[in-house]
Order: C-alpha cells, then sequence, then structure tokens
C-alpha cells in the first residue's frame, strides 16, 4: 500500500474512532450536523475515493475495486445529499438519497461476484441460481417480517414501501454473498475475506435496526447507529489495499455451496407454512412461493449436472472400444486394493495381477484390418469376464493388453484362472470374413510376494508375460531369479546409443565358390563390442532390436557399410558379391526397396553385387506385404536369397511365389552331413539341391565346419559354402581372399 493510501486510512480509522466514542460518551438526543452528518460524510466519501484509487493504482482485480469503489462513491454522494437536503431530518419520501443508497448494492454484488471468481477454478451456472433463490428467500423473509415495520416507515405510499423493502432484501442478499465467500475460502481465509463479509454484515445491521426504530419511533441521530455505516464503508475499502498471500486458485466445495440456497429455500417453504396458520402478507408469500419454484428448477439442474458428472466418470474409467475398464481404473483399484491388503482388510494381505497380451493379434490387423482386429477386441472381453468371480477385475491397458486383478488369490487360484482364460481365448471367434483362432501369454505377479505397490506388480506380471511369450509355457509367475528385464532395459538403452554414436560395426565371412575354391561372395554380419560388457551375441541384440522396433536403422547401417565396402573391392578389381540379411520388420518397410536403389546409385555399385537374405519365418507376419516388398526389391536388380531353407512351414510355396535367386541350406542340415552318408540327411539334402536346380537356382550350404563336409557339398553339386572352417566373420581390412581347397580328404563320400 502506497504511503498516501497507508496516512489516508490512518486519518479515517482515527476520525472514526473519534466519532464512535462521542456517541457513547454524549448526552443521549444531542446532536450536531457537523459532527453526525459532516464527519460520517468526509469518512464514508474518503473510503470510496481510497477504494477508487487502488483500482486505478493496482491492476490485480481492477474491475472488483472499481464497482466496490464506485458503490460506496454513489452511497456517500446520497448520504452527502440527504444531509444538505434534509439537515439531518427525515424526508417526506423517496428521494436522490435513495438512488444513491440502492445503487451501491448492485455494484457491491458485482465486486464480491468479481473477487469470487478471481479465486475459484469452477464458476458453474447454476450458481447464478443460487443467488436468485438467496434473493427471494431474502425478500420473503423481509417482507414477512419487516412489512408492516415498513409500511408504517412509509406512510403507506406504494412507491415508498417498495424502495424501503429493498434495504432488508439488498442487505440480506450482501450478508448472504458474504458468508458464502467465508464458506467456500473456508482452508485460506485472508484478511480481506473477512473485512469483505464484516463490513456487509455491518451495512446489513446497521440498516435493519434503523428501520426497526424508526418504525417505533426511537430512532435518534447522533448514536452508535450513525457509526456503523461509515465502518463498514471503510472495511470494505480497505480490504482492496491488502494483497493476498496465495497465488493458486481455490476449488469451490460442492457441498457448501448448496448451504446458502438450501438455507433460502427452506426458509421460504416454512414461510408458506407459517402462512397457512397464521394470516401473512400476500407479497411475503408470493415471494416465498417464488423462492420454492426457482429451488425446485435449480434442484433439476443439480440432478442434471450429477447425471452428467456420472456419466463423465463413468467415461473416465471405460475403455471406449471394448466398454471394459481401463488403464486408469485398473491403476486406482490396484492403488485400493494394495492399501487394503496391507491393512489385512482383504484376503490376509494377498492378491494377484494378471499380464495378458494376445498372440498374434498384429498379424489379423495386417492381414484384414483394423476394423476386424477392434471387433475382435470387442469379443475378448465377454469370453475371459466370463471365467472370473465377482469382484474380479478385467481391464484392457491398451492395445491387444490386458490385465486382470484378483484379490485375495494365492498361486494356484491365479495359475487356474489364468488357465481358464487361455482355454476361453483358444476357441475360434466367429468374424464377418473369417474364423481367427487366437492364443495369449499371461504374466503374474502376486502381492505381497513380488511386489507391494501398483508399479512394482505392473513390471513383475509383464516381465513373467514376456517370459511367458518367448518360452515354452503359456502362463508364467513372477520369478526374481530369472528376472532380466532391468538388464535387457539397460542393454536395450546402450544399444540405441551404440547406434547413435557408431559403436557398430560389420564383419565378412567368405562364400567359396565351390568349382573353383575362390571366394566369390561375402555375407556382410553385425557385430557389436560393447564398452564395458565386451562381445555382444548378435542373436541378442538383434532380438532388442526386433522388440524395440530398431531393425530399419541397423539394416539402413549394414546395408550402407556393405555397398560401400562392395564398391571399395570393386575399384581394387575384386568385385565381390555381399549379401545382407533382413528382418521381418525390414519386410514391412515400404521404402525399403527405394533406399537400396539410392545406396546403389550412390556407390555406383551394380545391383548384381547384391544379394539380400530373407527367412521363410519372416514372411509369416504379413505375407501379401511381404510379397509386394520382396518384389519390389528384385525389380531393383538385386539378388533374393532363402537362408536357413528347410525349417520353416512353406518353403515350397514360397520357392514358386517369389521371384527368388538363390537357396540356403540351413546349417542344421550341413553340420551332420559328413557323419550320416547314405542316411536321410543326405537323402534330404540331395532332394533340396536338385529342387533348386531344378528352378534354375544358385545352392549354397552354410555351416561347413570340416574338410570332409565341404567335399562332400562339392560332389553334391552345392554352388556355393560358408562356415568356419573356409573363414570367420572379420573386418574387411582381415579377409582372406584366397582360394580354398575343396578336394575331399579321404576320398569320395558318396
Amino acid at each position: 500500500m502506497p504511503r498516501r493510501a497507508r496516512f489516508g486510512y490512518a486519518t479515517l480509522a482515527v476520525l472514526l474512532a473519534g466519532y464512535a466514542a462521542s456517541t457513547l460518551l454524549r448526552p443521549r438526543g444531542w446532536h450536531s450536523t457537523l459532527l453526525d452528518n459532516g464527519v460520517t460524510n468526509a469518512i464514508q466519501v474518503g473510503a470510496a475515493v481510497l477504494c477508487l484509487v487502488r483500482a486505478r493504482t493496482v491492476p490485480l482485480l481492477r474491475g472488483a475495486w472499481a464497482a466496490f469503489g464506485a458503490g460506496l462513491l454513489i452511497w456517500s454522494a446520497g448520504d452527502v445529499y440527504w444531509t444538505l437536503e434534509f439537515g439531518g431530518g427525515s424526508p417526506p419520501g423517496p428521494s436522490l438519497a435513495d438512488v444513491g443508497y440502492l445503487a451501491f448494492y448492485p455494484l457491491a454484488y458485482v465486486g464480491l461476484v468479481l473477487v469470487i471468481r478471481s479465486r475459484a477454478t469452477r464458476f458453474p451456472p447454476a450458481l447464478w441460481w443460487d443467488g436468485v433463490i438467496v434473493a427471494l428467500g431474502a425478500a420473503a423473509i423481509a417482507a414477512t417480517f419487516g412489512y408492516d415495520a415498513i409500511v408504517s416507515v412509509s406512510s403507506g405510499a406504494a412507491l415508498t414501501i417498495a424502495i424501503n423493502i429493498c434495504y432488508p432484501i439488498g442487505d440480506l442478499i450482501l450478508v448472504a454473498i458474504a458468508a458464502a465467500m467465508l464458506t467456500l475460502f473456508r482452508g485460506q481465509l485472508e484478511a480481506r475475506w473477512i473485512l469483505l463479509a464484516v463490513g456487509s454484515v455491518i451495512a446489513g445491521i446497521a440498516d435493519i435496526v434503523y428501520l426497526i426504530q424508526t418504525a417505533h419511533g426511537v430512532y435518534a441521530e447522533g448514536t452508535y447507529l450513525d457509526a456503523l455505516w461509515p465502518a463498514a464503508i471503510l472495511a470494505m475499502s480497505f480490504a482492496g489495499w491488502l494483497v493476498p498471500r496465495r497465488s493458486e486458485r481455490v476449488r469451490m466445495d460442492g457441498t457448501l455451496m448448496l448451504v446458502a440456497p438450501l438455507a433460502a429455500a427452506a426458509t421460504a417453504g416454512g414461510l408458506l407454512i407459517y402462512g397457512n396458520v397464521l394470516a401473512l402478507d400476500p407479497v411475503a408469500l408470493v415471494l416465498a412461493g417464488a423462492a420454492l419454484v426457482a429451488a425446485g428448477i435449480r434442484m433439476a439442474l443439480g440432478f442434471h449436472d450429477l447425471h452428467s458428472l456420472h456419466q463423465t466418470r463413468v467415461l473416465a474409467h471405460t475403455d471406449e472400444l471394448t466398454q471394459l475398464s481401463n488403464r486408469r481404473h485398473f491403476l486406482n483399484r490396484l492403488d485400493a486394493a494394495l492399501a487394503e491388503a496391507a491393512s489385512g482388510a482383504v484376503g490376509n494381505g494377498r492378491l494377484a495381477v494378471l499380464f495378458i497380451d494376445l498372440d498374434r493379434f498384429k498379424e489379423v490387423n495386417d492381414a484384414f484390418g483394423h476394423q476386424i482386429g477392434d471387433e475382435l477386441l470387442t469379443m475378448l472381453g465377454p469370453r475371459m469376464d466370463g471365467v472370473l468371480r465377482q469382484g474380479d477385475l478385467l481391464a484392457r491397458l491398451g492395445g491387444d493388453e490386458f490385465a486382470i486383478l484378483l484379490e485375495g488369490a494365492d498361486s494356484d487360484h491365479a495359475l487356474h484362472v489364468a488357465g481358464r482364460v487361455i482355454t476361453a481365448l483358444t476357441t475360434p471367434f466367429a468374424l464377418p470374413e473369417v474364423s481367427v483362432h487366437l492364443g495369449a501369454s499371461v504374466g503374474i505377479a502376486l502381492a505381497p510376494e513380488h511386489g507391494r505397490t501398483t508399479r512394482e506388480l505392473l513390471r513383475c506380471a509383464d516381465v513373467a508375460m514376456y517370459h511367458a511369450k518367448n518360452g515354452n509355457a503359456r502362463v508364467v509367475v513372477f520369478d526374481a531369479a530369472a528376472d532380466t528385464s532391468r538388464d535387457r532395459l539397460q542393454l536395450l538403452e546402450d544399444l540405441r546409443r551404440a547406434i547413435d554414436e557408431g559403436e557398430l560395426a560389420v564383419h565378412y565371412q567368405p562364400k567359396i565358390d565351390l568349382a573353383t575354391g575362390r571366394v566369390c561372395g561375402v555375407e556382410a554380419l553385425l557385430r557389436w563390442q560393447h564398452r564395458t560388457r565386451g562381445a555382444i551375441p548378435a542373436d541378442v541384440f538383434v532380438t532388442l532390436a526386433e522388440e524395440a522396433r530398431l531393425m530399419r536403422p541397423l539394416t539402413h547401417f549394414v546395408l550402407d557399410t556393405a555397398i560401400a565396402q562392395c564398391a571399395a573391392w570393386r575399384r581394387a578389381g575384386n568385385p565381390l558379391r555381399v549379401a545382407v540379411n533382413l528382418s521381418a520388420n525390414n519386410l514391412l518397410d515400404d521404402d525399403l526397396p527405394a533406399h537400396v536403389q539410392r545406396l546403389l546409385d550412390d556407390y555406383d555399385v551394380s545391383p548384381t553385387l547384391l544379394t539380400l537374405e530373407i527367412t521363410e519365418t519372416t514372411m509369416l507376419r504379413d505375407p501379401g506385404r511381404a510379397r509386394e516388398v520382396i518384389t519390389a526389391l528384385r525389380e531393383t536388380g538385386v539378388a533374393m536369397s532363402v537362408d536357413d531353407f528347410g525349417t520353416g512351414y512353406s518353403s515350397l510355396a514360397y520357392l514358386r511365389d517369389l521371384p527368388i535367386d538363390e537357396l540356403k541350406l540351413d546349417r542344421s542340415f550341413v553340420q551332420t552331413l559328413a557323419g550320416a552318408v547314405g542316411a536321410r540327411d543326405t537323402a534330404i539334402v540331395r532332394s533340396a539341391v536338385t529342387l533348386g536346380k531344378g528352378l534354375g537356382l544358385r545352392v549354397v550350404a552354410e555351416g561347413v565346419e570340416d574338410a570332409d563336409t565341404l567335399a562332400l557339398l562339392a560332389e553334391l553339386g552345392f554352388d556355393e559354402a560358408q562356415g568356419y572352417y573356409l573363414g570367420r566373420p572379420v573386418p574387411a581390412e582381415l579377409l582372406d581372399l584366397s582360394s580354398r581347397d575343396v578336394a575331399p580328404a579321404h576320398g569320395t563320400h558318396l
């Protein structure tokens, strides 16, 4: 507060204190126009001006305090007019002073509402109806208990009665708003709230006492009553200069917001009952009836809001697609269940969480579209819910992941429920276009054995589900000893860093032409030398990359490095063919063919020097889309090879339908070949070679570990071979390009 404002309020407070003291010390009936009217007018005008100065100089709540200041100034102007015009006596009827007095009320209401609105996070429209109810109830009370007094004071004149009845009504509404403000902000009461409420109450008391005394002919000027009006104005004006201690907004208490309108409605109802026993003025009865009608409308609005709130809460806890509980509701219930379990109130402190992940659901989405996938998801809820007890909670966490909360359940019961869920899902789902068979993997975590918090239990259940999905069991209970999730997560983060910082390297394993023994090509193989863990096996980090959708950057790195090296060998006079492996994710990348073409163009490498290897299992995720990508790759001129031939499920179909150039027999057949002469392995290998040759394909063997196997492969008609016996994967600068001897060590094997 500026120094001048402090001085002004201090001066006004001293004047008020002196005047109040004089009313108590002077003889009864003694009156001085200068003292009683001049001093009070000066205090009121000064307080109003200071309130307007506050609105002009401080931007915070400028509108509220401008309304208060204007209302106080108009009130004071009316009082000054009353003093000058009537010299302290009573006017014969309504005057301009009444205009000033009555204009104060709406401006004060606006100021109070703006103050409340500035700190409330919610100001519902129904609150305006509450104001109407309070106003009508206050009017009914005023008409009931003050009507006779008002009539007697007004000498029966209708206009005078109407004006005089506005004062108690206005005061009651002002007091009701102030009381509601204190109730709403009860948790953050500040001096300014209290001063506003005190000022409103003092003004109301002064008007009501004045009305009663005037009606009974006992009002006399120069008493304590005349000090109440300037005191009320000074308190409300000073409240505007008090800076709030907190900047946070206050959320209104919905229950307490109803106190004032309920009290007003109850009073109105009581007045109507009272009016049936004793005759009341018709005005009071009409006002009381109007208050009850407004209360009925407010109640209807309240029921509508309550219904809307209920619907909103239901939607907030329900999965939109399946109508099951959503993740938020599941987490809230699990939090509550853990709290109850910790206290021993439920199930002797035990509960189980089942984490369910559907198998092959992505294949359904990719093959038949998301609309069919969504329809399938809607059919899962009733299936799984049908095997649960009443009180068990089934929720969809997102995508094709679901969770079940079993309160009071041990490991045996959780396993039993998981088994029933698996059984329920194995029954085919009849969709409009196809009948779909689904499986699921279930991870189970128990409280308190595996965790005592929601986060711990969900993590453990998720880890157990991962082991179920990647193992032989469909249902797995979390085992802390087998939990490698943290290590896998750290390794995954290290892999991301390795990709970004260039820690990965490409090694090359030679492929030998069995007709000449010369190195005719290489296979590019990705290697990772971890900073602290050393060499990470390829099958470990490639699996991580597949799960984390990192195969695209990994494959792009290998392609870029291998094609660049191929260009270097060509320039050095060694045009070696380079083979690069593709994953299932790569075969779903529509941009891969264009990327390969750009690399070949950038490094000026003939597409005949690049072979892209796929496996039969990589085709299973989305055969149609994979076939399109393979065809587009083949159209660039690169060769396509089927790796690990013989381990898939539909080899002959792929050989017939796909543009394949090379057949690469899996090492599992090659490594047992030398010791199985005349056995089934030889017959299978011979058939594979015959099939490949008949289709015009190049036939390659991998996994050659000794000279006898190498010689046998040459005799069987293989075109090329690779393996540790012929050369391990090494950096490009260490690659041995010398010819190998493919002659049998002990004569013929056939």
